[in-house]
C-alpha cells in the first residue's frame, strides 16, 4: 500500500499507521504538530480512511483524526462503509461516535445491511443488538439471502443466531432457506458448530431436508473431521438411510446375494454401489439428461466405426466378407449396439427388438445409460486405476503388450470392454463346447447385460472402493469370521494353539454341556476362555471402518443378526466378539476338536518316544493304551450334530430361541 509514496510520505503513513493502531494520542499530536504529515493526510486520505476505520480502536484518536473536515466529510458519507468497517472490528464506542452523523443513521443498513451482517459474521453480539434498534436495519434483516444470521451460523456465533432467530422476518426466510436446500444449516456442520447445528435442528423444516444436496451437511462434517456433529447427524434415519441408499444392506438380500445365476438376478449390493460411484461421480449423466448420454454413445459409435475402419471391416452386410465381417470383434460389438437393422441377426435368436428400423439387439434403457457411464469412465484420463494396475506402472513391468504404462494399461481397458460387448453380441452362439458357432449373432438376453457390463470396470479404482462393497449385518459377520475366527494368524487360532491340552480337553467339555445339554452356568467359562480382547476387538472395528467406509459403517443402526437386535455396526462386532461360540458356534468346536486331536496326538507320541526309550516296546502299544482312555468321539459328534440341528430350528422360530446373559 506505501510503495508509491516517496521516502518521506512513506515515513509520515507508516508512523501514522503506527500510533492509530496503538491508539498513542500523545503520538499522533506530535505527528500532526508536522506540516508535512497534515499535507500527507490530505493527499493520501484513502490509505488514512483505511487506517481509521480499520485499525482505530481508541476514541480519543479517532475523535482527534475525525478534525480533519475532509477526512470527517469521507468518513459521515455511508456510501464509503465506515460503519461497516467499525462494527466489523467491533469498537462499539467509535460505532457510538459514527452513529451521531445524521447521514451515517440514514444509510445503515446500505449494501444489503452489509455493517449488520459484518458485525453478525465476526460475533459482535452487542454491536448487532445496537443495529436492531434501527428501524430501516429491522426492515432489511434478510437481506442477501439472511446474510446475518447465515454468517453467524457459519462462523459459530450461537448467541447471535439465537439473538436473531427471535426475529419472525429471519425466521420464516431461515425456514425458506431449509425447505429450498437447507444451505444455512449445512454450512453450520460444515464448520463444524454443534452447538449452531443443534439449535437449528429445532425447526423441523431442518430436520424434513437434512440430507439436502446428497447429504452434504454429513459429508463435509465428516471430510473435516467434526466428529460431534457426524454423531449428531447420525442420530436421524435419513441421514442413515441416505448413507446406505445405494447399499439396501437388508436381511432379505440374503437371498439375492448368494444367488449364483449372474446372468439372471438383480444386481447384488457391490454392483448397485458400483452404479451409485459412477452416478456421483459424472452427475451431468443423469437418466434424464438424454442429449449428454447420447454424445457418450455417439463416441462410443465413433471408437468402434473407427476400430472395423482400420481392420477393413465393413459395415454394410457382405456376403463375400460375412465369416470376416461375423468374427470381428470390434465389428461385433458395434453391430450389438448400433446396427440399424442388424443385418447380420439370425432369424433364430429369441432376444430381439423389432422397430421401424428392423431388427435389433434387445437392450434396456437402464443399460444404454450405464453403457454411457462405463464409456465416460473408460475414456477419463483423470478416474484412477486400480492399486494392481498401479503397482505394474510403477515396477515398469514388461507385459506380452509391452513395458506397462498408463496407455497401455487404459488401452487394454478398453479392448477389455470391447470384448465384452462383443460376447453379448454372440451369447448364444456358444454351444456346450464353449466355441463359437460362426453362425449369425444370437445375442444376450437383456436380464444379463448389466452385470457383464459392469465387468468392463474392473481395473479401475472406482470399482473397488469401499462404498462398493456390500454392507450390512450378515456381510460383518462374515467379514468378523473371515478375520477373527478361520483367519491362520490372528482372533481364535492362534488363541487355541497357545491353549495347553488340559485347557483344549476343558474347553471341550464346557461346549459339550453348553451345547448338548443346555446348560448356561458355564457360560461365564466359555466367555473368560474365547471373548477376545478388547484392543483386538478395537483393531477389527477400525479396520472395518477402512474397508466399508467409516460413513456406512456408522449409519447402520438396529442390525438383526441370529435373532439379537444390535444398535449399531460396533455394538454388533463387540457381541459377536464376546460370545464366538454362540455365534460361530460350528467353527468354534470344529477348530477346539482340531486342536485338540492334534494335541492329542503329540501328547500320544510324545508318550509313546519315552516309553520306547525306557522300555524298548513297540508304538502301538502305547497307541492302544491312548486310544483306550478317549472317549467315543463318534457317538459325541453325532450327539453334537444333532444339537445344531436344534440350534438351527430355533434360529429359524424365534420364540424358541435360547436367551443367553
Amino acid at each position: 500500500m506505501l510503495g508509491f509514496l516517496n521516502e518521506n510520505s512513506r515515513e509520515n503513513m507508516l508512523a501514522l499507521c503506527n500510533v492509530i493502531h496503538e491508539g498513542n494520542l500523545d503520538a499522533l499530536n506530535q505527528l500532526l504538530e508536522r506540516k508535512e504529515v497534515r499535507d500527507d493526510i490530505t493527499i493520501n486520505l484513502d490509505m488514512v480512511f483505511h487506517f481509521v476505520t480499520f485499525s482505530c480502536s481508541n476514541l480519543a484518536v479517532f475523535n482527534r483524526l475525525l478534525k480533519f473536515k475532509i477526512l470527517r466529510k469521507m468518513i459521515a458519507d455511508p456510501k464509503h462503509s465506515a460503519i461497516a468497517f467499525v462494527a466489523m472490528h467491533g469498537h462499539l464506542d467509535i460505532l457510538e461516535r459514527l452513529l451521531e452523523f445524521p447521514t451515517i443513521r440514514v444509510g445503515l443498513a446500505y449494501y444489503d445491511n452489509q455493517a449488520l451482517s459484518l458485525a453478525a459474521q465476526h460475533g459482535h453480539l452487542a454491536i448487532v443488538k445496537r443495529f436492531l434498534k434501527f428501524k430501516s436495519v429491522r426492515d432489511k434483516v434478510t437481506d442477501a439471502n439472511n446474510s446475518a444470521l447465515s454468517g453467524a451460523s457459519m462462523c459459530g456465533h450461537i448467541e447471535i443466531v439465537n439473538c436473531l432467530l427471535k426475529i419472525p422476518a429471519v425466521q420464516t426466510h431461515f425456514i425458506l432457506d431449509a425447505m429450498n436446500g437447507n444451505n444455512i444449516f449445512c454450512w453450520s456442520a460444515r464448520n463444524g458448530h454443534l452447538a449452531i447445528v443443534n439449535r437449528l435442528l429445532e425447526f423441523p423444516a431442518v430436520v424434513n431436508n437434512i440430507t439436502a444436496d446428497d447429504n452434504a451437511a454429513l459429508r463435509w462434517a465428516y471430510l473435516k473431521g467434526y466428529h460431534a456433529v457426524v454423531n449428531r447427524l447420525m442420530q436421524f434415519p435419513a441421514v442413515r438411510a441416505a448413507v446406505l441408499a445405494a447399499d439396501n444392506a437388508d436381511e432379505n438380500l440374503r437371498a439375492l446375494a448368494q444367488n449364483t445365476e449372474n446372468s439372471m438376478r438383480a444386481l447384488n449390493l457391490q454392483e448397485q454401489g458400483i452404479v451409485n460411484a459412477l452416478q456421483k461421480l459424472y452427475p451431468d449423466l443423469d437418466s434424464k439428461n438424454i442429449s449428454a448420454i447420447e454424445k457418450e454413445l455417439k463416441s462410443l459409435r465413433n471408437y468402434l466405426e473407427k476400430g472395423c475402419k482400420a481392420k477393413r471391416l465393413h459395415l454394410i452386410f457382405s456376403r463375400r466378407n460375412f465369416q470376416y465381417q461375423v468374427d470381428g470383434i470390434y465389428h461385433q460389438a458395434w453391430r450389438y449396439l448400433f446396427a440399424r437393422p442388424n443385418s447380420w441377426m439370425s432369424p433364430e435368436a429369441n432376444f430381439v427388438e423389432v422397430t421401424e428400423q428392423g431388427r435389433q439387439s434387445s437392450i434396456a434403457e437402464k443399460d444404454w445409460h450405464l453403457l454411457a457411464l462405463i464409456w465416460r469412465a473408460l475414456t477419463d484420463k483423470n478416474i484412477k486405476l486400480n492399486a494392481d494396475n498401479l503397482a505394474l506402472i510403477e515396477n515398469a513391468q514388461l507385459t506380452k503388450e509391452g513395458l506397462a504404462s498408463l496407455e497401455l494399461i487404459r488401452r487394454n481397458l478398453i479392448e477389455s470392454f470391447i470384448s465384452t460387448l462383443a460376447l453379448l453380441a454372440r451369447a448364444h452362439n456358444y454351444g456346450d463346447n464353449q466355441k463359437d458357432n460362426g453362425k449369425l449373432d444370437e445375442p444376450s438376453c437383456s436380464m444379463g447385460v448389466t452385470q457383464r457390463l459392469l465387468t468392463g470396470l474392473i481395473g479401475l479404482e472406482i470399482a473397488e472402493k469401499p462404498d462398493t462393497r456390500p454392507i450390512g449385518a450378515d456381510y460383518l459377520a462374515a467379514r468378523f469370521k473371515e478375520q477373527l475366527i478361520t483367519h491362520e494368524a490372528k482372533g481364535l487360532l492362534p488363541k487355541l494353539k497357545n491353549l495347553s491340552h488340559a485347557a483344549l480337553k476343558q474347553l471341550n467339555e464346557l461346549l459339550d454341556k453348553f451345547i448338548m445339554e443346555n446348560d448356561g452356568s458355564v457360560l461365564d467359562e466359555l466367555v473368560s476362555i474365547l471373548a477376545f480382547e478388547s484392543q483386538e476387538v478395537d483393531a477389527f472395528i477400525e479396520e472395518a471402518k477402512n474397508y466399508y467406509g467409516e460413513l456406512r459403517f456408522l449409519a447402520l443402526h438396529n442390525l438383526s443378526y441370529q435373532g439379537t437386535v444390535y444398535q449399531n455396526a460396533e455394538n454388533l462386532m463387540r457381541g459377536l466378539a464376546a460370545h464366538p461360540h454362540i455365534a460361530f458356534a460350528n467353527e468354534v468346536f470344529q477348530f477346539v476338536e482340531q486342536e485338540l486331536a492334534l494335541k492329542e496326538k503329540q501328547q500320544n507320541e510324545a508318550d509313546t518316544d519315552a516309553v520306547m526309550l525306557k522300555t524298548n516296546v513297540l508304538q502301538f502299544s502305547e497307541t492302544e493304551s491312548s486310544n483306550a482312555r478317549n472317549p467315543d468321539k463318534a457317538s459325541k459328534k453325532r450327539k453334537r450334530e444333532e444339537a445344531f440341528d436344534e440350534d438351527r430350528q430355533e434360529e429359524e422360530n424365534p420364540k424358541k430361541r435360547r436367551r443367553i446373559g
